[in-house]
């Protein structure tokens, strides 16, 4: 079930002698882990990140720990009865491009110590892509100046993607270029200029966060899906189905189920599970690969729509259930993909290719 493709003539069999250059585009909503797939193939290519580089996140980890303590700040009402109500109301307010002085500092330790602030942080944190349990696990070490943020602090540094971010790495005989596309709906309508036709990329990977089945759309352009998820499927049907350049092209096509690991914390809840039945019409096992199996036929599904308009002979979708976070899992995956996209490739042309 991998992105090949079938030729009518008898494939003939080569050695690659010279670069090849695979590009890949990076698709996905807003906050479904492009960015940071993006970032851990820097990681694993380049064996992590550089020290210059590394330098500059943190100022984006404390702004992220500043934006998940105003998330928290702005649910009043679960905050009148605390102490730190109203350090919690000066911290909402507080400007993000502020300097760290002691009274900031001093506020934001105070405000994390309240029972208050944690039980309001459990209530919300699904529906935010800040990491605060982690960022303030490590607020020691991201205060001092001369800190310099580790990979798996990069990792988890969440910062508005605009434009398209550019990352190429060389592994072998082949140049991989990678091209990560804001998903908010202003970048969404910027899509079809990543796929000229004098440069139609191999293969797109599309982001789906499946943790999402619960999480409301604040898209107003957009708010006739009321979960985020809704959004993801409803964007992935109209890159598929709708006339543009995944359709009238063949391009290897990848989707990467992201956040299993939020997932499955959440199949925990009885609450949280019954939301995901309801959301999705599911009425199988509470199990991880059930629940995954279930997406994966409805994308599926919407694929084969999308071929039968073509009424081309391009294989079924290659589907990974993934964790953009866990290294060795992103490791293999990697390794599978780019397989995968070389051999489609070449098969598009009637090669069969020797790796």
């Amino acid at each position: 079930m991998g992105c090949v493709s079938s030729g009518e003539k008898k494939p003939k069999t080569v050695k690659i002698k010279q670069k090849n250059t695979m590009s890949i585009i990076l698709l996905g909503i807003g906050g479904s882990g492009k960015s940071t797939f993006s970032k851990h193939m820097q990681i694993i290519h380049q064996g992590g990140i550089d020290v210059e580089t590394a330098k500059t996140y943190r100022g984006i980890l404390l702004t992220n720990i500043l934006l998940g303590l105003k998330a928290i700040g702005a649910q009043k009402q679960d905050l009148d009865n605390t102490e730190n109500y109203k350090k919690s109301r000066w911290v909402s307010t507080f400007d993000e491009n502020a300097p760290w002085d002691d009274e900031l500092i001093g506020r934001i330790k105070a405000l994390w110590a309240d029972e208050g602030i944690h039980e309001t942080w459990n209530e919300i944190k699904d529906t935010t892509l800040i990491q605060l349990d982690y960022l303030m696990n490590n607020f020691e070490r991201y205060i001092d100046p001369n800190f310099v943020p580790n990979d798996e602090d990069i990792l988890r540094a969440r910062q508005r993607t605009t434009g398209g971010d550019i990352y190429t790495f060389e592994e072998e005989k082949t140049i991989w270029e990678l091209t990560d596309v804001g998903g908010q709906y202003s970048e969404r309508t910027k899509w079809s200029n990543y796929f000229p036709e004098e440069k139609i990329p191999h293969a797109i990977i599309f982001f789906l966060a499946i943790d999402e089945y619960n999480i409301p759309n604040t898209e107003l352009k957009t708010d006739q899906y009321h979960t985020k998820f809704e959004l993801s499927l409803s964007v992935f049907r109209d890159m598929l189905c709708s006339p543009g350049p995944v359709l009238d092209h063949e391009i290897c096509r990848i989707v990467f189920l992201n956040k299993v690991d939020i997932f499955e914390e959440k199949m925990k809840d009885d609450r949280k599970w019954n939301e995901f039945k309801e959301a999705l019409e599911y009425t199988g096992e509470r199990e991880k690969t059930s629940c995954t199996n279930f997406i994966e036929r409805k994308l599926r599904d919407i694929n084969e729509v999308s071929l039968g308009k073509k009424n081309d002979n391009r294989d079924d979708l290659r589907i990974h259930v993934t964790n953009a976070l866990d290294r060795e899992l992103m490791q293999n995956i990697a390794k599978d993909i780019k397989s995968s996209i070389l051999k489609y490739v070449m098969r598009g042309i009637g090669w069969e290719i020797n790796m």
